[in-house]
């Protein structure tokens, strides 16, 4: 039976602006500012992803401020986005996060159906 494997491939500023729209849509904004840096590691051999804003506050000669995103919001903040743009993901596909070759994915794998309950 045939699987359905979709890869999705963004860019660090698509990352960004999707955690920020997600963020604005449930309430939980970042921090005042603007993103200056969206960094990814790990995700290759089993490890967890992290994903790091880092917000420039608006105010004169203030830090950076760090913000760590858990994978679950990665996840949602990438699916937003393809919805957004109209990139279609199939709805009853498992949704995973990966990292290859430094970039971020979100991988859709659509698995078989039993035909004998499908009716031709």
């Amino acid at each position: 039976m045939p699987t359905e494997i979709r890869h999705i491939f963004f860019q660090p500023a698509e990352i960004s602006a999707a955690v920020q729209a997600l963020r604005e849509r449930s309430g939980r904004k970042l921090p005042p500012g603007h993103v200056i840096d969206c960094s990814v590691e790990g995700g290759e051999n089993g490890h967890d992803i992290r994903l790091t804003l880092s917000v420039q506050p608006d105010e004169v000669d203030s830090q950076p401020v760090q913000v760590a995103i858990a994978e679950g919001e990665i996840a949602a903040s990438l699916i937003l986005l393809c919805r957004n743009l109209k990139i279609p993901v199939p709805m009853m596909a498992s949704k995973t996060i990966e990292v290859v070759g430094g970039r971020l994915g979100l991988i859709c794998t659509k698995h078989p159906v039993d035909y004998e309950d499908v009716a031709f």
